[in-house]
């Protein structure tokens, strides 16, 4: 703007009017690069949130037998031990590093946690 505004000063003398005008749009030009630079900021923290959201890996399905109704907890025990030997292998191929191994750990904690068996006993 200012090199305009130079530009402009050199052909002919600049009236009141215009450095008004060229003042005005030197302050616009200013809140929107302003805006643009918070809302760039925002994209870019928004961005670094969804990539930390989403999962790294991709989840073992249970596989119920077909004469069950319901998977039972071995099978889903079962399963998440399988997934981890699988996660442990890759890691170990890529040096695998021990804090990308805790949330894992920390998910199979709160998996077992939340587990609750019944054992119904006949009454006599």
């Amino acid at each position: 703007m200012y090199a305009a505004q130079k530009y402009c000063a050199e052909s002919t003398p600049l009236t009141r009017d215009v450095r008004i005008v060229f003042n005005k749009a030197g302050l616009q030009i200013g809140r929107l690069n302003n805006i643009i630079a918070r809302q760039q900021a925002q994209i870019d923290k928004l961005q670094a949130q969804v990539g930390l959201s989403k999962p790294h890996k991709k989840r073992k399905k249970v596989v119920p037998e077909p004469n069950q109704r319901f998977a039972t907890i071995d099978n889903i025990k079962a399963a998440q031990a399988l997934a981890q030997l699988q996660e442990a292998a890759t890691t170990s191929k890529s040096g695998g590093k021990a804090a990308e191994k805790a949330p894992a750990e920390a998910a199979v904690f709160e998996m077992e946690s939340m587990c609750i068996e019944f054992q119904l006993h006949p009454v006599q």
